[in-house]
């Protein structure tokens, strides 16, 4: 609720300062502002009405089974909307933002670069969101599956991975420079490797 007021109040201050420079632009801004925060209240509704089913539905029988279909219908309802509405419509601000700080220079001229380099890439993974060849959910792994990338791994799983041996002697580990002919180590205790 705090995030749509945020919304609309943001592109209503910016519509000020874009009108200068594009009223077009500028007008398209608050309008994708808007459809987003109009966007995030669906998505917040349909959440809402996801709790109030489980708690309405109490024991079991066919009226369970009718709450869980309109929960799971409900739940499709707010992935859609929050794909829409947080991803999509992200894409329309960061350009016609992108393009108003980019005609107004209130800002370096990287910052609209940077808009107009991302929102392309944003485009692309939400098509293949809509499309389905990656998950929303496990963006490193195919949908459904799981990630093989090991910068995703969890610190348990990478507790359990051998530990790599050097192959080659502890002594020749050290700085040559740091190595002398009485202390060849450069420790006074005994090298230890593992």
């Amino acid at each position: 609720m705090i995030v749509a007021i945020a919304n609309v109040g943001t592109a209503v201050v910016l519509f000020a300062v874009g009108k200068r420079q594009s009223e077009t632009a500028a007008l398209g801004f608050v309008t994708s502002r808007v459809l987003e925060s109009a966007l995030n209240l669906v998505g917040v509704a349909s959440v809402l009405a996801v709790v109030a089913l489980r708690q309405g539905a109490g024991g079991g029988g066919t009226e369970a089974l009718v709450a869980a279909a309109n929960g799971d219908s409900l739940i499709a309802i707010y992935n859609g909307a929050f794909l829409v509405s947080q991803s999509l419509m992200s894409v329309f601000n960061d350009l016609l933002l992108g393009y108003i700080l980019c005609r107004a220079r209130l800002v370096p001229r990287v910052f609209p670069i940077v808009a107009f380099i991302a929102a392309p890439l944003l485009l692309i993974s939400d098509i293949a969101i809509f499309f389905g060849v990656i998950d929303r959910t496990n963006p490193g792994g195919s949908p459904g599956g799981t990630s093989d990338c090991p910068l995703r791994a969890r610190p348990r799983d990478l507790a359990h991975r051998p530990r790599i041996q050097p192959q080659v002697p502890c002594s020749r580990l050290r700085p040559a420079w740091r190595r002398s002919s009485r202390n060849p180590t450069g420790s006074q205790r005994a090298p230890r490797c593992a």
